[in-house]
Formats: structure tokens, C-alpha cells, sequence
């Protein structure tokens, strides 16, 4: 406090007028190295405006931001901290808060590790099968401990272009990760929309049903992209179908029809997605092309790819099959083998430098970290 006389009276300036008040502590939690601190702005907040919050550690650790909560990181492991917070404003720094409860950063317990798990591919009829759902996560991302079901999901069945609708993909399985099987290629003589999965099977539309549009199938959140929509827009002379969805992009749409020579009344697949979790760069997940004058294919092997929609100068035009699903899981050589595999499982290890890789191809059964 300063004074001064001016006309008889005492006039007085207090710094702690003119601070912010303290903030409310609220909740600390830890981490992994690190630790958040939660509080509350306090209701005055002196002079001016605040212009940041810093949270200091009961050993001297401060960290700063500009609202709640304040992010600690690089924090010592199986160490106890508290944390107190005061509020600054540009005539300094008000009192600091309570303590905060005590909190004690520790590593996970488990195994850290990236894993990718892919659905099997929806079946080809007139238009093209969606690819199966795809879920991954990056290094470190995912914690593994204790015992774990694995299942790989067939691909779907393909079906005649005239017969009907093929059949969708099956669903895989890392327990707490399931990606949805591919939608089915619609077919058959009518306006068939596509069947949803985890991503969306393409329309089609029969050469012996009227004009119309055909729906793709949709795609499960987060897991790939819807397939592609078929519009006959006019005069019906033959057939119309859409590509299959894919992980990577929706499948392509088809206007038009087919007049015995390439157009626009096939579609294209959705794009797959890349993962270079085994070592190298693989795409999977893509969906597949609809009815079109070239040979198709099978969805590839453990790829969760679509299978083809039929082409015209195929005997019975029938479609293709999807491609079977797959789970990878990678981790550092730091953590141990696991300590056991299911015999219902079929499985190798790619090669990956620093990394335990296991690569389950087939079958179901439980796996031990």
C-alpha cells in the first residue's frame, strides 16, 4: 500500500485491488507423464481482463494456458503431485488456489500396440460389393492386456446379375473392435438399391424393369463410404449398375445404360485404404466395380475388398465374390510374444523391423497378451 496527503485526506492505491481473485480448484488426473489440472475462473477478475491461468506442481513443475484445464506433461512416473492455479492479468499475478487432490502419473499397464481389423468385402452381382468395415489405430494408441476373441470374416457370395441381390460380407472381430462385413451388389430384374455394411454395396438396375434410380447401400460410421447410386434416366435398353463403396471414398454412380460397348452405366469402386502396418504399404477395403464389359474379380484374399459386378460376355453373368477379412496387431520386440493363440486360428508374422507382428488370416479363437 502506498499513501499520500492531498487536501487533508489519506489516498491510498492497493495492488491486490487490482489482481485477479484466486481460482476455484477442481480435479487433477494422471497419465501417462503427464497429468490435467480442471479449475474454475474466479468471479473477479481484478482491473482488467485475465489473460492466462498457471498451475504450479507441489515440485515447483508450472504449466500455462488460457482456460481450463492446464496440461502437464513430461511428469515423473509413481511420483505424487499436487497442483495449486492463479490467475494473471497485466497488473501481475493474483493468490493461488487450494490444493488440488493428489494425483500419481503411472505407465499403462498392457501391451501399447497398433492394430488393423477389416470386414469381408461384399459379394459382386449387378453392382459392385462393398468393401468390409475398417478400423486401425496407430502406434501406441491402443493398450492390449489379458485375453482377446479374433475373428475373420468371410466375403460375401456373389450372385448371377439377373438372379438377385449377392450375398454380404461377415464381420471380424478383435474383441472391442468390430468392423461391419461389406454391403452386398445389388442385382437381380428390377431396381435394386445396394446393400448397407461397412461400407455400402452399388445399385443396379435390371434390363427387364422400367426406368428409376437405384440406391447404394450406406456405409457404417467411421468404418468406410456409402456405394454409388444407378439411374436408368429414360428409354430402358440394358442394364445400369454403380461400384461398391470403399474405406477410402464412396463408390462411383452410373447414368446411362448399357448399349453393348463402354459408357457410363457401370461405376467404379470407392478407393481402398493404405496401411503399412505389417512393413510394407497395402491397400485394403476397396470396394468394387459394377456390371461392365471387362472380366471382374474376387475381392483379394484377407483384403476386405468387394467383389465384382458381372460382365456381359461371361457365361451366366454372374457377379464375384468378396474378398476375405483380416486382423493385424504390431507392437514393439520391448513387449513379450504373446503368451498364447487359439488353434482355431491361422496366422504368420511379417516382418517388421523393431515390431512383433501377428497376422491372423482365418478361423476364430482367442489370443493371450
Amino acid at each position: 500500500m502506498s499513501e499520500r496527503y492531498l487536501g487533508g485526506f489519506i489516498t491510498a492505491s492497493y495492488t491486490g485491488l487490482k489482481v485477479p481473485d484466486a481460482p476455484t480448484i477442481g480435479t487433477a488426473t494422471a497419465g501417462n507423464t503427464t497429468a490435467s489440472v480442471v479449475f474454475t475462473a474466479p468471479s473477479n477478475s481484478g482491473a482488467n481482463s485475465i489473460t492466462s491461468y498457471t498451475a504450479t506442481s507441489n515440485t515447483g513443475i508450472t504449466s500455462s494456458n488460457t482456460s481450463s484445464p492446464i496440461a502437464f506433461t513430461g511428469l515423473t512416473n509413481d511420483i505424487a503431485y499436487t497442483f495449486t492455479v492463479k490467475a494473471t492479468n497485466s497488473f501481475g499475478s493474483g493468490p493461488a488456489s487450494a490444493a488440488s487432490n493428489s494425483v500419481i502419473p503411472a505407465a499403462p499397464t498392457g501391451t501399447l500396440a497398433e492394430y488393423l481389423v477389416v470386414a469381408g468385402g461384399g459379394g459382386g452381382a449387378g453392382g459392385g460389393g462393398g468393401a468390409g468395415g475398417l478400423l486401425t489405430a496407430g502406434p501406441g494408441t491402443a493398450t492390449f492386456t489379458g485375453t482377446y476373441t479374433v475373428t475373420i470374416g468371410a466375403g460375401g457370395n456373389q450372385n448371377a446379375q439377373t438372379s438377385g441381390n449377392a450375398g454380404p460380407g461377415i464381420n471380424s472381430v478383435l474383441t472391442g473392435y468390430t468392423p461391419i462385413g461389406g454391403g452386398y451388389g445389388a442385382g437381380g430384374y428390377t431396381v435394386s438399391n445396394g446393400g448397407n455394411g461397412g461400407s455400402g454395396g452399388g445399385g443396379s438396375i435390371g434390363s427387364q424393369s422400367a426406368a428409376g434410380v437405384a440406391s447404394g447401400g450406406t456405409a457404417t460410421s467411421g468404418q468406410g463410404f456409402a456405394g454409388g447410386v444407378a439411374t436408368n434416366p429414360g428409354t430402358y435398353l440394358g442394364w445400369v449398375a454403380a461400384g461398391g463403396g470403399g474405406a477410402g471414398g464412396v463408390g462411383a454412380s452410373a447414368t446411362g445404360y448399357d448399349t453393348g460397348g463402354p459408357g457410363t452405366f457401370a461405376g467404379a469402386g470407392g478407393a481402398g485404404a493404405a496401411s503399412s502396418i505389417t512393413g510394407s504399404s497395402v491397400t485394403y477395403a476397396a470396394g468394387a466395380q459394377g456390371y461392365y464389359n471387362t472380366y471382374g474379380a474376387d475381392g483379394t484374399v484377407n483384403s476386405g475388398n468387394g467383389g465384382s459386378g458381372s460382365r456381359t460376355a461371361q457365361a451366366g453373368s454372374q457377379g464375384w465374390n468378396g474378398g476375405s477379412g483380416v486382423v493385424i496387431i504390431a507392437y514393439p520386440t520391448s513387449y513379450p510374444a504373446l503368451s498364447s493363440i487359439g488353434g482355431g486360428l491361422t496366422y504368420d508374422q511379417p516382418s517388421r523391423s523393431g515390431y512383433r507382428v501377428y497376422r491372423f488370416t482365418a478361423g476364430t479363437g482367442t489370443i493371450t497378451f
